[in-house]
């Protein structure tokens, strides 16, 4: 995983990618460990079909058989909305995971990418949200929670904690 992430260039598109990545593992780390076995998740089962829709069906419209174009919905833009709020991003750092090696690295990796993502972002479309998180010290917080137990000033949790809070006071 660690390689993955790592040989990930920083492009948008990919650090978008990368950003949901590691949500995706955090969600599933903290969901995952009280999760005995694989059978006792819920498995996804298809909608039923309300009635009036099944009438619907049966019985076209003069609408629908004057116009035989489909219909198409107004496309949105991929790359809006993609990332998720920092409020959520702070709990998701925040949120005991089994405690592995990886989680930390995966936390490390999620909040990086996500403040380059909102660095490279213009002024007027970035998080008023994440900005003021950076300026309260509520980021830097975060970060002394997650990483701040290690005494070892060698170990890889010290030294990503001072890596991490030198990026913030950048991002500021």
């Amino acid at each position: 995983m660690r390689g993955l992430l790592s040989g990930m260039s920083s492009t948008s598109t990919l650090c978008k990618f990368k950003v949901a990545l590691c949500q995706r593992y955090l969600t599933r780390a903290c969901i995952g460990s009280g999760v005995s076995s694989s059978r006792d998740r819920c498995r996804a089962q298809p909608r039923p079909i309300p009635a009036r829709k099944r009438a619907a069906k049966q019985a076209p419209t003069v609408s629908t058989m004057s116009d035989p174009r489909p219909e198409i919905a107004p496309s949105s833009n991929p790359s809006q909305n993609t990332l998720p709020p920092p409020a959520a991003l702070l709990h998701l750092l925040t949120m005991k995971t089994d405690g592995n090696a990886l989680s930390n690295i995966i936390k490390y990796d999620l909040l990086v990418t996500y403040g380059i993502l909102q660095h490279q972002t213009p002024a007027e479309n970035k998080s008023r949200d994440w900005i003021e998180m950076l300026q309260s010290g509520r980021v830097e917080e975060a970060v002394e929670e997650v990483f701040g137990d290690s005494k070892d000033e060698q170990s890889s949790n010290n030294i990503s904690q001072r890596i991490l809070l030198r990026l913030i006071a950048t991002w500021r």
